[in-house]
This record gives structure tokens, sequence and C-alpha cells, in this order.
């Protein structure tokens, strides 16, 4: 359903949302006001109150913090079909990302008393809320515990073959990659061209193209 990808799944983040079915969805929808964003533009900031939540329609949006320098930490690259900001209405808590357009991007918005409308009349959604919910946070902790033990070649193999069986195509650039895994681009641009005179890969203008996934994953293993 999406195209977002996270690092590790972003601990942070829980696109609950999108994990729900098209007919538990679509009362969520009824009443969301779509929004448009240009690219770096700020969406939210830390500390905002939790008045609603966003769905990605068209674009990307990247979640993470602003250093005190002004340097900002990518935790989670979403594209069509993420949502984000869930989290922070059920616990009626301020928001603790900062969200920025990486494109130029449509979103919905459905407000909390919308989010929360929904729920009370339907406790079926509510309970795959927290199946989804649950899920997220053992995988984040489990991806939590591996990525500490994690070298670049894991991390950077780890996230590619995480996202696309053979031939596919990511629209994901070299700064993109060292944003999510916390590398830097020179350790990124110099594996990728490792990889790619492996087969492994194929680089082109803004994409990585999978050409050999299970390749990638033996290396995110150690192998």
């Amino acid at each position: 359903m999406s195209d977002g990808l996270h690092f590790g799944n972003g601990p942070l983040h829980s696109s609950l949302l999108a994990g729900l079915s098209a007919a538990e969805l679509a009362p969520f929808l009824e009443r969301a006001t779509p929004r448009r964003f240009a690219a770096g533009q700020v969406i939210q900031q830390r500390g905002d109150a939790a008045a609603g939540c966003w769905i990605v329609v068209e674009g990307r949006v990247k979640l993470g913090q602003f250093s005190a320098g002004g340097q900002f930490i990518v935790l989670s690259l979403l594209g069509p079909g993420e949502s984000w900001g869930e989290l922070a209405v059920l616990r009626r808590a301020p928001r603790v990302v900062d969200a920025v357009a990486a494109d130029p991007a449509q979103l919905l918005w459905v407000d909390a008393a919308r989010f929360e409308a929904v729920l009370a009349r339907h406790p079926g959604t509510m309970r795959s809320l927290l199946q989804l919910l649950g899920n997220q946070l053992q995988f984040s902790l489990e991806s939590l515990v591996a990525a500490r033990s994690q070298g670049a070649t894991e991390r950077l193999a780890g996230l590619l073959s995480g996202l696309g069986g053979a031939e596919t195509a990511l629209r994901l650039t070299q700064q993109d990659l060292a944003e999510l895994t916390g590398l830097s681009r020179m350790t990124v641009n110099g594996l990728l061209r490792e990889w790619e005179a492996a087969s492994l890969i194929r680089r082109g203008y803004g994409t990585i193209t999978i050409r050999d996934a299970a390749g990638l994953r033996r290396l995110a293993d150690g192998g």
C-alpha cells in the first residue's frame, strides 16, 4: 500500500492508517482535508499540538528532527499511502518529530475529533490499530537491537534488500540513503559503486534499481 522507507522501520514512526483495510480506512477519509506543500516546506514541528494526522497522497515527506545546529536528521521517508501522527493523537501528546516535504506533496489532513469519532463508532477498527501498533513496536525493537551491531555494509544492504525484489526501481538519491542509514554520502557512494560492479544494483539519475535482492540480503546478514 505504501512507498514509504524507514530505516529500522523508524522507531518514532507508526503508519497506522496505512495498515487498515480499504473499508476500515474509508470513514477517516470522508471529511479529510487536502493540503499541498512545496518541496522543503515544513509541515509540522516537534512540540506542535497533535490536532490530527496526515496521509500522503502524492510526493514524499521526511520525518525526523532538526538538530540545535539546524541539521535535519531523517528517521523516515514516507511515500503515497503512508500516514503519520496517529500515535500522537491517541496519546493526546505533542508531536515528537518534525515533518518536511521532500518533494511537492499532496496530503490529506484528518483532524483529531474526526479520528476519535471514527474509532468510537468502529471498535473493530480500534482493535486493528492496536494490533498494528503492537506489531510495529515489536519490529522496531528488533530493528534497534540489530542496528547496534551492524556496520555500514550490513546497514545499507539491509535497507535496500528490504525495499523490493529483482528489477525494482527505487526513487532514492545517495543523499536519501545516507540520511536513512546514518552513513556519510561518501560511504554510500563507495558501496553503491562496488555493488553496481558486482551486478547487485544499477544506478540511475535519482534512482537505484535492485538487480539481486538475494545477494544484498546475504551482505545484510554478514555474508
